[in-house]
């Protein structure tokens, strides 16, 4: 009798020794089974069937699961660590992903170490470059400070000479400062200067250059000397400045009794043309009467304008042309009363 087990199921049996190197179906698994003794190579062994495997574990998959996310925030806390070097708001962000990454619990005893070293050289370099923004704003601070004081000193002693007639000592001054004021106000009042001296030495070109860069730093400068022709030409220049920019030179005055009802905004110059939005405050056009009157510096009326209803919406703008002098005109009166 031959003895063997099925290669495939491994079911143990007995056949007669005829039946050597033959092969016989498996009684178990009915597969095709060569007996032992024959001339026949034995079959190859099939391979082994994948087992299925056990369902994850829990605890596990949750220690995996907040360490990637503790990793993430310590990488984002040293990435924010570094860019707040270049902006410093980004110090708080830093230090809140170290926070959160290294007070997170059930981490993998492995990897928490390199957790904890990102986060707390993340949040390190934070406060280290918050450290010198503050120091770069106190010394910045300290030198605008300094600036300003010796700016205005230096000033004080130009302002003396230029009282003096010591016009090219005064000039030397206030050229540096025309360029290099800590403020607007600064650099208008040494163009202005500027341009006092330039009419005093009859340079009256380089005078209408130095005023026309004082009324580009504020526009509601006025002359700081004493010759009423510098004054006058200053005047001209600042006016025919500031035409050109669009913008009124002059000052608006409402009266009437709808005055508070209906309101006038955004005066403004185009070309020869004085102009303004107007909202009604209710009222229709044909309920209100609206005039507009130039004045010169003598109340001489220069211009006028009597406006009757022509627009049905409750805003709408008003125009007066005016094709005199612009330095004529010293001030504009609006009168709006009801019909």
């Amino acid at each position: 009798m031959i003895s063997f087990n099925c290669p495939f199921c491994a079911h143990s049996f007995q056949v007669e020794d005829v039946l050597g190197g033959k092969k016989i179906n498996c009684p178990q698994c009915q597969e095709s089974v060569p007996v032992p003794g024959g001339s026949l190579a034995p079959p190859a062994m099939p391979a082994p069937m994948a087992q299925p495997q056990p369902a994850g574990d829990p605890a596990a998959a949750a220690q995996e699961m907040a360490t990637r996310k503790a990793t993430t925030q310590s990488t984002l806390s040293l990435v924010f660590g570094a860019l707040s070097l270049i902006c410093g708001c980004l110090m708080p962000v830093s230090i809140i992903f170290g926070i959160l990454a290294m007070t997170k619990s059930g981490l993998d005893p492995a990897r928490a170490g390199g957790i904890r070293v990102k986060s707390i050289l993340g949040m390190g370099m934070s406060v280290a470059f918050l450290v010198i923004w503050i120091g770069i704003v106190v010394i910045s601070g300290a030198a605008a400070d300094e600036k300003r004081a010796k700016t205005d000193v230096e000033m004080e002693m130009a302002g003396a000479l230029f009282n003096a007639g010591e016009y090219d000592e005064a000039r030397s001054i206030y050229t540096v400062y025309s360029d290099d004021g800590y403020d607007s106000s600064i650099k208008a009042r040494c163009d202005i200067r500027l341009g006092a001296i330039a009419f005093e030495k009859g340079e009256i070109e380089k005078a209408k250059s130095s005023f026309r860069k004082a009324v580009g730093h504020e526009s509601a400068i006025q002359p700081d000397f004493d010759n009423p022709d510098a004054k006058k030409l200053f005047r001209m220049v600042r006016i025919d400045t500031i035409v050109k920019n669009g913008r009124i030179f002059f000052p608006v005055t409402v009266e009437g009794g709808l005055r508070g009802e209906v309101f006038f905004s955004r005066w403004r110059i185009e070309g020869k043309r004085i102009k303004c939005n107007v909202r009604l405050g209710g009222h229709a056009w044909n309920e209100i009467q609206i005039s507009m009157v130039l004045h010169d510096e003598s109340d001489v009326v220069l211009a006028d304008f009597n406006f009757e209803h022509e627009m049905d919406e409750e805003i709408g703008f008003l125009h007066l042309d005016y094709e005199g002098e612009w330095e004529r005109i010293f001030r504009l009166v609006v009168h709006v009363n009801a019909n």
